[in-house]
């Protein structure tokens, strides 16, 4: 939808000839945009396949399976916890050596920030690592966090619905806006011999305009439509601000949703001992 109304040529045909005339152009994959706006390759390890990026690459909602939707989290949550554990392994390796294993991890550290989003990314993934250790390495830090973590889910549910509503809200003004802009072009170009018969009726002393009069006209009319599609462009620049804003929330609420599970597989693992679940614990 967001590349349509941002693309003037598939605007018009959609305009004109509704969905089925913009469905064989050229559009990028949703699940690729939001791949190069959220991320890269590299986070894959760290949170596995997003779930938007999931939902986005389904044909049609006829195609949502719950079930399959489930197993693939599952199998998500598994992949990342295996990479975990072997991503803080050379902190047990190395005995605990805090600035070491930090001097390990720098340079991926700095490689992932440099990716769109990338520092922000970063920033939720470790927070989530942290607010975990913390709650198990400590009561009275588990009752923080908890506490921390149900705040700002009812804030990020209020700032998602609050986004979402601006976003619809835009939308509808992009559109009415779009369709003033159809109807007064629409009046613009009516034939002129009806123009034309309908003053030869109502009076034959008319004087005709001058040349200069109708090229004044038109100048008046292109800028006016050159200031129609700036208002138009502006509103489509805030819309997709709501619109990426709505994306983000989501995707971190689905990283630290994820997160949780991964770092409690990590850490309750049973194929290792007490004293290698709780080196996991500082590791992260």
């Amino acid at each position: 939808a967001y590349q349509i109304l941002s693309d003037e040529t598939l605007r018009s045909r959609y305009d004109q000839g509704g969905k089925e005339d913009v469905e064989g152009g050229a559009k990028m994959d949703s699940a690729t945009l939001f791949a190069m706006i959220f991320g890269s390759e590299k986070f894959i390890p760290l949170v596995g396949e997003l779930k938007l990026a999931s939902q986005m690459q389904a044909k049609d909602a006829e195609s949502h399976n719950p079930k399959l939707d489930s197993f693939r989290q599952r199998k998500r949550e598994i992949q990342c916890a295996m990479n975990l554990a072997v991503k803080l392994q050379p902190y047990i390796d190395l005995e605990e050596n805090e600035m070491a294993f930090i001097a390990i991890i720098s340079e991926e550290l700095q490689e992932l920030s440099s990716s769109p989003f990338g520092s922000t990314l970063v920033a939720t993934i470790g927070n989530a690592y942290l607010e975990y250790a913390l709650s198990e390495l400590s009561t009275l830090e588990s009752f923080k966090v908890g506490l921390n973590q149900a705040t700002r889910g009812v804030s990020t549910s209020l700032s998602i619905a609050s986004e979402g509503m601006q976003a619809a809200m835009m939308a509808r003004e992009v559109n009415n806006a779009q369709k003033k802009q159809i109807k007064k072009q629409s009046e613009e170009s009516l034939p002129a011999d009806s123009s034309a018969d309908s003053k030869d009726k109502s009076s034959s002393s008319e004087v005709p305009s001058s040349g200069e009069e109708n090229a004044a006209a038109m100048a008046k009319n292109e800028m006016d439509k050159k200031a129609e599609e700036e208002v138009i462009q502006k509103k489509i620049e805030k819309l997709s601000g709501h619109m990426f804003a709505v994306m983000w929330h989501m995707t971190a609420m689905d990283i630290r949703s994820t997160l949780y599970h991964v770092c409690r597989k990590v850490t309750h693992d049973h194929g290792v001992d007490e004293a290698t679940r709780t080196k996991r614990c500082k590791a992260l």
